[in-house]
C-alpha cells in the first residue's frame, strides 16, 4: 500500500461552501481509478504547527501514485484546491522497501512541479 498524506490550513476569507468544496474535491479524489480511498480529517498535530486539516489519499502502490501525479483530473483537482491553501506539507509512506522508491518518485514529482502553474500554486503556499 502506497499513502499519499497532505497536511493543510485554509486561506482566511473562505466561505463555509469554499472550505467545503475543498474537502469535498479532495475526497472526490476516490473517483480516479488508481485511488483507493481518499479522506480529509481534522489535523490533530501541534496547532501551532498551523494546519488544520489532514488528507490521506490510498493506492494500491507506488506504480499508481506514480500514475495518479501526472493524471490530467488530478491536475483538475490541484487547481481548484492548492490556490486556497494557507499552508501545505505533503509525505508518502509506502510498505514497499524499494531503496530506488524515492528517487523515481521525486523524479516524477520534479517533472511535475515544473510547469508553471504548479509552480505558481507551490510559492504561494510555502512563502
Amino acid at each position: 500500500m502506497f499513502h499519499h498524506i497532505m497536511r493543510f490550513s485554509l486561506q482566511d476569507g473562505l466561505t463555509v461552501a469554499e472550505r467545503d468544496e475543498v474537502c469535498r474535491q479532495i475526497r472526490s479524489l476516490v473517483d480516479l481509478p488508481m485511488v483507493i480511498s481518499s479522506s480529509v480529517c481534522q489535523d490533530l498535530g501541534n496547532p501551532a504547527n498551523g494546519f488544520s486539516h489532514t488528507a490521506i489519499v490510498l493506492f494500491e502502490g507506488s506504480a499508481d501514485y506514480l500514475s495518479y501525479l501526472t493524471d490530467p483530473d488530478h491536475a483538475v483537482i490541484i487547481d481548484f484546491v492548492i490556490p486556497r491553501w494557507k499552508k501545505a506539507m505533503f509525505c508518502d509512506a509506502s510498505d514497499e522497501f524499494d531503496p530506488t522508491l524515492y528517487d523515481r518518485i521525486r523524479k516524477t514529482i520534479s517533472e511535475m512541479a515544473s510547469t508553471p502553474k504548479i509552480i505558481e500554486h507551490i510559492a504561494a503556499i510555502t512563502a
